[in-house]
């Protein structure tokens, strides 16, 4: 080969290596900006249709409410709707580490222990929604307790050693990984949970924690659609979902209302959703809401 020929062949082959080089840039940085930028992309999203064996989850009991709690695994899932609200929108992936969340809604009976410890004062009201004596009933000491507002919720989980779920860590404990409209899957009914059906009200009241086990989410978590609605520790905005952070996201840094989550007894279908936001002045009590706790994976 002359030197012509071999000059210019050493050329190509550089120009090439040079190619490749930068064809494989181009793919592992598209690679790295596709997970950095799934906040904003569109996900299409196939609703689970039928109720999946659930697969069990380690628990332990705390010592000091009795509360079990449910292990959420850390990793990826799909957050938001856009079958929902614009509150809702956009879907995208979050990256949560691993949590433990509570079994069930916080009881009267539990409730009642931080009073009587001194750290918690009492409900706002006695009542629930058809029953005037029901903080001080021991008939309704299963039941989630009520009229307490965000701090008195905050200052329960306080007290039992763990802490309100972030709205992210909420969502997640209630529909797993594949982006379901309800913790079991899709359609809803009296079977699966306490809210108001088409024909009215499935109960028109509370009903003992854990009375729909049909209901669970897929990590085995109960009472996460109706019932009553569950403070997180958020604030509340709306157009939150457009530039949330992909990783441990805690909400706005102000607000004036704070997130309530997975409706309650007296509310329709589309509200009990997993993905349904909702948010309320935290220092008001109401009826028909309540609050479950969370706490860091040791």
């Amino acid at each position: 080969m002359n030197d012509w020929n071999k000059d210019g062949f050493l050329g190509l082959l550089g120009c090439a290596g040079l190619l490749g080089i930068i064809i494989l840039v181009f793919v592992v940085g598209n690679q790295v900006i596709e997970q950095i930028n799934t906040t904003n992309k569109p996900l299409k999203v196939t609703p689970q249709t039928a109720t999946p064996v659930l697969t069990p989850m380690p628990t332990k009991v705390s010592e000091k409410d009795g509360m079990t709690l449910i292990y959420i695994p850390g990793g990826e899932f799909i957050n938001g709707s856009d079958n929902g609200t614009k509150a809702e929108r956009p879907v995208h992936r979050v990256f949560l580490s691993a949590f433990w969340i509570d079994q069930t809604e916080v009881t009267v009976g539990m409730y009642a222990r931080c009073v009587a410890d001194g750290a918690c004062s009492e409900p706002d009201s006695i009542a629930s929604r058809t029953r005037p004596d029901y903080y001080k009933n021991p008939d309704y000491a299963d039941y989630p307790v009520v009229y307490v507002d965000w701090y008195q919720a905050g200052g329960y989980c306080t007290w039992a050693g763990r802490r309100l779920p972030t709205e992210a860590e909420w969502e997640k404990a209630a529909r797993g990984t594949d982006g379901r409209t309800y913790p079991w899957g899709e359609g809803i009914d009296c079977n699966l949970a306490n809210y108001q059906a088409k024909e009215g009200y499935c109960v028109g009241d509370t009903t003992r924690v854990g009375s729909y086990p049909q209901g669970a989410s897929p990590y085995g978590v109960l009472d996460m659609a109706g019932n009553v609605w569950e403070w997180v520790a958020d604030w509340y905005d709306d157009k939150y979902y457009r530039n949330s952070p992909i990783m441990q996201p805690e909400g706005p840094k102000t607000g004036v209302s704070r997130v309530l989550r997975g409706g309650s007894l007296g509310d329709i279908d589309r509200l009990v959703r997993t993905t349904n936001r909702f948010g309320n002045v935290p220092g008001l009590a109401f009826v028909r809401v309540g609050f479950r706790c969370a706490m860091d994976e040791p």
